[in-house]
């Protein structure tokens, strides 16, 4: 997830997976798509501190998004990356990573206009 703004010609550029929108900027649904991701980019920082490489946040949310989310999973989970998770501010993180995660999505998806593919 990515975005840029191209303030000459009023332009933004909203990225998710291979997909990007542009948009005329100022526009309501761009700007909270970029606040979305801006978030998502501080949780990171942040849990890089507490834990090391971001990629076991990314790793644990990929397991879980793979997997209806039951006990079993979730045991699995805290068994398969519990010893890298250290503490209560870390789950935290990683709950609301997930649920920032999602709301990105969802902003991506009500900015108006079709998206593309990009290279």
């Amino acid at each position: 997830m990515s975005y840029k703004k191209d303030y000459k010609k009023k332009v933004g550029y909203a990225r998710f997976t291979r997909s990007e929108k542009k948009i005329k900027i100022p526009n309501k649904y761009f700007d909270n798509y970029a606040k979305q991701v801006d978030s998502l980019v501080s949780i990171q920082q942040d849990a890089l501190l507490s834990i090391g490489p971001i990629g076991t946040i990314e790793s644990i949310v990929w397991f879980l998004s793979q997997k209806k989310l039951t006990p079993a999973v979730v045991k699995k989970a805290i068994k398969k990356f519990g010893g890298k998770i250290p503490g209560i501010g870390t789950i935290y993180s990683l709950i609301n990573y997930v649920y920032t995660y999602d709301k990105a999505v969802k902003a991506f998806n009500r900015i108006p206009g079709k998206a593309y593919w990009y290279k």
